[in-house]
């Protein structure tokens, strides 16, 4: 089982980080294994994972290394309409306007487990 950890900018993406592990490793423990490692960004960053990597505890570790970590609610499921109204960039790696029609103040995404 593989994680990769990637970096996602205006000019394009890199990889970070990546981890091999048996297949019975869990996603919540591959973002635990990343933070340790990968210590704190100097500026305030956001990490996208899908809601495999939730938990309070990686959330707790996340907000300690000034890292903001949204997972999203993939779960096989339809998706409600109201998601399809985000306006996004044309690389899809950044909101720029909310349903509501409110602009989003840009900032850095980095994908775990995954791209956009």
């Amino acid at each position: 089982m593989a994680n990769v950890d990637e970096a996602v900018g205006e000019n394009g993406s890199v990889v970070l980080d990546y981890q091999f592990e048996q297949n019975n490793y869990s996603d919540s423990q591959f973002l635990k294994d990343s933070l340790e490692r990968n210590g704190s960004p100097e500026e305030e960053s956001v990490v996208v994972t899908d809601g495999a990597y939730f938990g309070e505890e990686n959330s707790r570790l996340a907000q300690k290394q000034n890292i903001n970590l949204v997972t999203t609610a993939i779960t096989g499921i339809e998706v409600p309409e109201i998601y399809a109204d985000f306006l996004l960039n044309e690389e899809g790696t950044c909101v720029l306007k909310c349903p509501a029609g409110h602009h989003i103040k840009p900032f850095k995404i980095f994908l775990l487990g995954g791209s956009p």
